[in-house]
Parts: C-alpha cells; structure tokens; sequence
C-alpha cells in the first residue's frame, strides 16, 4: 500500500495565496464527499483534482474535488512550454544534446530524443533541459545547492529505475512519470524510498503519475515529494517573460474599408531587418572556433553605431534569425554551440531606432567531438 505524503513550506502556500487570491483553497482532511469508500481516502492538503482509488489510507477522508488546489487554471503542453522557454528564450542554449552534459548557470539544453542519466550531473549553477523524448533516470540526482537546481521539461514518459532513492529536481512530463522503471504499476515494485527534493509534474491529465513502490515497513511513504521553495527565485533569469507576446499564424488579415484614423497597427519582425539609410553595416565580421561549444564572432564596427545584436542559424547557407545575444560589442564567444557543428551568424549594428545587418554573413566551426 503505497501512500503520497507531500510537504509544502508554509510561506510558499501565503505566496501562491496572495499571487492566486480567486483560486480555490486547498482540500484539506474532513472534507469528507457523500460519494467516500474505503480506499478512496487521504490526508493532508492535497493537489490534485481527483485522488479517488488513488490511496489506499482508510483513516483519512475522501479528497474529491473539481478543481485544482491552488490555481484553477490549465498548464500548457510540452511543446508550448518549449517555443516559449526554449525556441524564444534569450538565455544561452546547448541544442540536440545526447548525454547529461556538464551543467552551465542560466542555460537552456535540448535533447532532441531520449536522454538518459546514468551519472550525477556536474557543473554548477541553475539549468533547465528540455527532452524531447523520454527521460530514463537510472542513479540518484544529488546535484544543486540552496541556490541552484535542475528543471527536466519531457514530452514523453519519465522512467526512474527502482534503484534511485534521491532526486532533486522537478520533473515535468507530458508523458507518465514511474516512479519504479518504465510501465510498473501503483503499488506494484518493493523498493526504497523515493525522495524527490523538487517536484513532480504531469501535464495531461490522462496519464497521471505512477507511485510504484511499495516499501516493507507501510508506517513511511514510498515516495516523498518535498517541494523546494528555491525554484520560485533561482529560474526567474531563464523562465521570466513578459505578459505581452506576439504570435504569428497563415492566412490574409483583416482591414477594415476605408482605414479608421488610428495609430498604426504594428509589425513584428523576428528576422533581420534590411539596412536602412544612415547606418552602415559592420564589416569584417569573422567566425574563429574556441572550444567544441563556442565560437568567438569579431567584427569591424559601423560608424555611428552604439550597440550590437547577434543572430545565428544551424548550418552553412541558412538565414540566421535565432538571437545570440542583444546589446553586445566585438568580439563576443558564443558559448552555446554544440560539438562538430557548423552555424552562420550576422551581426546588427543598432543605433536607437536604425540599425543595419552585416552583409555577408559568416559561417563558424565548433570543435570536434572527443
């Protein structure tokens, strides 16, 4: 008999209270359905919308309830969590990573397929690493201090192998997590106990997380979740964004016959703009490896310029509208190549409102793999 027991600092729950005051309050015990039956019970504040059949406690009282404790509204799916967070993020990125690479503060990692972690991560500083696949977790993960942590972001099942007993981090999956290898059952593998010092978080509602472990002595829970308040502070650098963003979709928009007298409607260019009078591009803009992930970009500097921006693509002959980095002088290393890969880079030079993009472009070679 499995059960859940999930620790919340008092001060996160008055955090969450005065940033959501129009969510529902949290189900506490004695909040008892007509609808109880033995095994369907739980005690203590509770999370999810629906926990029936889900315990086995029959001390506690029935945790049914329509909506979600603290907020009430939908999390998005993995691939909006990604063009947000990743494909739009400004913080360094590692792409189409394929082992747990050695972590760098402030950076945003992909891994184009499955990854696994065989190894307790190195480095320091705070990441987050988006899976695109699965995520099999096959050793404990003690890494992180009281200002800093990992964030996995999965679009497939999170496996972790019976083995494990500490994970610190939160674990985020579209897919299902197992808390005792791939596909095991509730309350289905003898193990030790699992303690996640971070989070767990399923985003479909349709696969909810597996507890599979059931430990010798029932009086302890085979899974402890044990919230860290730190992850509210340390990834604000990564994932802070603004309430306002653009979104560009097909079709012929509509505007209205004859045009109103209002101010002009506005026009997002994600792409470098053409050169405008006035500004000059840079010149001499070279590419020169330095490492197998950075490249060092050096230019000539336009006349009148006081700042630059850089972009880059993957690949030679690609047009580069993916930022570097915004506001910068030469040279500049860039730090989030990966191993043995080519990338083109341009280089804009800004001046207020004018600026004016590098012509020819210039391709750059990282270090090859060991």
């Amino acid at each position: 008999m499995t059960r859940l027991k999930i620790l919340l600092l008092i001060p996160i729950c008055a955090l969450l209270l005065a940033l959501y005051p129009n969510a529902q309050s949290p189900l506490l015990a004695g909040s008892v359905s007509s609808t109880c039956q033995q095994n369907n019970r739980a005690t203590g504040l509770i999370t999810s919308k629906d926990l029936v059949g889900i315990f086995g406690n029959t001390t506690g009282n029935c945790a049914i309830d329509a909506t979600s404790a603290f907020v009430s509204y939908r999390i998005p799916g993995y691939q909006y969590l990604k063009s947000v967070y990743f494909t739009q993020s400004k913080a360094n990125k590692v792409l189409n990573i394929t082992v747990m690479p050695s972590i760098t503060d402030q950076t945003v990692y992909q891994a184009s397929g499955n990854l696994t972690v065989s190894a307790n991560p190195t480095g320091n500083g705070t990441a987050v690493i988006f899976v695109d696949g699965n995520l099999d977790i096959t050793t404990n993960i003690t890494y992180g201090t009281n200002s800093s942590g990992l964030v996995f972001v999965v679009g497939g099942d999170i496996n972790i192998a019976s083995a494990v007993t500490t994970i610190n981090a939160v674990l985020i999956s579209e897919g299902t997590i197992y808390t005792a290898n791939a596909g095991c059952g509730t309350s289905s593998v003898s193990a030790s106990q699992l303690t996640i010092k971070g989070n767990l978080i399923s985003l479909d509602a349709t696969k909810p997380i597996k507890f599979c472990r059931v430990l010798a002595d029932n009086s302890a829970p085979a899974e402890l979740v044990n919230f860290q308040a730190k992850y509210l502070t340390i990834l604000k650098e990564i994932l802070s964004s603004t309430w306002q963003k653009w979104t560009e979709i097909a079709g012929t928009p509509f505007i209205p016959s004859p045009l109103p007298s209002l101010s002009p409607l506005p026009s997002p260019s994600p792409s470098p703009s053409p050169s405008p009078a006035g500004l000059p591009p840079v010149t001499n803009l070279t590419a020169t490896t330095v490492s197998q992930t950075s490249i060092q970009i050096s230019w000539t500097g336009s006349a009148g310029a006081t700042s630059y921006d850089i972009y880059k693509c993957n690949g030679a002959g690609c047009s580069p509208a993916t930022p570097v980095k915004f506001g910068v002088s030469s040279p500049y290393t860039d730090s989030g190549g990966v191993c043995g890969s080519t990338y083109t880079y341009t280089v804009i030079a800004k001046n207020g409102s004018v600026s004016s993009t590098s012509n020819p472009t210039t391709v750059g070679t990282t270090a090859a793999c060991p």
